[in-house]
């Protein structure tokens, strides 16, 4: 049996890194750490207008890091990770985007994928 979206989503980015939390993390999270949300997506169905046995989702991937370039790094992994995925099919919608944030002492690169995978 395949892993749903979420699932096979979830595992694929704490290979890379353990700490991952939906929509966000508690403030004290050791980094480097991962978010994720769900940005939308495209109801798929069959003519029939059943729901199909796949679902395609927008997700925005968060990393946050010590540096800009371990978060940017740490990113770039992730992201040919979700494309080589067996049961994905994850496209980048965009480049990463910079997300800096100097009070909390951490850098973030954010970017958004198409993922289609087993509802």
């Amino acid at each position: 049996m395949s892993l749903d979206l979420e699932a096979a989503l979830v595992a694929t980015l704490k290979a890379r890194c353990p700490r991952v939390s939906p929509m966000v993390a508690p403030l004290d999270t050791a980094m480097p750490y991962a978010t994720y949300q769900h940005i939308g997506g495209r109801p798929l169905g069959y003519m029939d207008n059943t729901a199909a046995d796949k679902r395609h989702a927008l997700v925005q991937v968060n990393v946050y890091a010590a540096t800009a370039a371990a978060a940017l790094q740490l990113l770039q992994d992730m992201a040919a990770d979700l494309r080589a995925h067996a049961a994905l099919v994850a496209t980048p919608e965009n480049e990463p985007i910079a997300d800096p944030q100097p009070d909390f002492e951490r850098y973030g690169y954010l970017q958004d994928f198409s993922i289609v995978g087993v509802r």
